[in-house]
């Protein structure tokens, strides 16, 4: 689904649709066994729309399987393939991203590097999406 959202950002690169160049982002991705994959797809699609990115954060996110219903007993699962079969879902055992200190101290740093460069009297959003394209 997130694929599809952001290809609907062809629009804003389309011609010369200018309406994101230069712009800065932080991606975030969480990822039930790994986030680098999303945060690979997003990276790409700020580059694509000349949007710099100045950080990434990363963290454990929770399965599917923990809320449809059938986590316990689905073999194919995230849950099953991490906790084995017999265990039960319950509150300690879902991954929550608020009680990971290194992630949550990563997502305030992320904050504080962009709100400092869209701050900075060198910000230049023109200069800033001819970076990002000789970068492509």
């Amino acid at each position: 689904m997130m694929h599809s959202f952001l290809e609907r950002w062809y629009q804003f690169r389309h011609r010369e649709a200018d309406i994101l160049w230069g712009k800065l982002a932080v991606t975030v991705s969480l990822g039930g066994a790994d986030p680098a994959p999303p945060t690979e797809v997003l990276n790409s699609f700020c580059t694509y729309n000349m949007i710099k990115v100045v950080d990434n954060v990363q963290g454990t996110g929770a399965f599917g399987c923990y809320y449809c219903g059938y986590g316990e007993t689905c073999k194919v699962g995230g849950h099953y393939a991490i906790n084995g079969p017999d265990c039960p879902i319950n509150d300690d055992i879902i991954p929550d991203v608020t009680k990971d200190e290194k992630v949550m101290l990563a997502a305030g740093q992320a904050g504080k590097k962009l709100g400092e460069q869209l701050r900075s009297p060198d910000y230049d959003r023109m200069s800033t999406a001819q970076e990002v394209r000789s970068a492509l």
